[in-house]
């Protein structure tokens, strides 16, 4: 069951960064920031892939996860709170990037500086 839930939760947590990349994509004119996306979210699912097989492959044999607790079977697992760790540094890494993305664009708008910060405030929200 934690296999599943692990693996799960690594999935789930690159759809929702690649969910809100597609929706600055909607909003958001400009090839270099259009690209600059498009590598963000190509980044997000190597990094997802990346993480995701050592999760599903972390026991030799697979078996050998859920059947360790009885000292009967054979075999060897990688330290899952290590691949726990690297996912979680990697992960606020990029939630940081992918908040920051908006706010070097909102700079270049030619909006009064008040209303910069106003909308700058509002995508900060989102943080919380």
């Amino acid at each position: 069951m934690f296999l599943a839930a692990q693996t799960l939760y690594f999935i789930e947590a690159a759809l929702v960064k690649i969910s809100i990349l597609f929706f600055y994509l909607r909003i958001f004119p400009g090839n270099t920031f259009i690209k600059l996306v498009h590598y963000t979210i190509i980044l997000n699912v190597l990094l997802t892939i990346a993480f995701v097989l050592p999760t599903i492959f972390q026991c030799s044999p697979i078996s050998y996860q859920w059947k360790q607790w009885d000292g009967e079977h054979e075999g060897k697992c990688i330290d899952n709170n290590a691949l726990a760790f690297a996912n979680a540094g990697i992960n606020i890494a990029m939630d940081i990037w992918v908040l920051a993305l908006p706010l070097l664009h909102i700079v270049r708008l030619n909006l009064h500086w008040k209303k910069k910060v106003g909308v700058t405030l509002m995508f900060c929200v989102g943080a919380l």
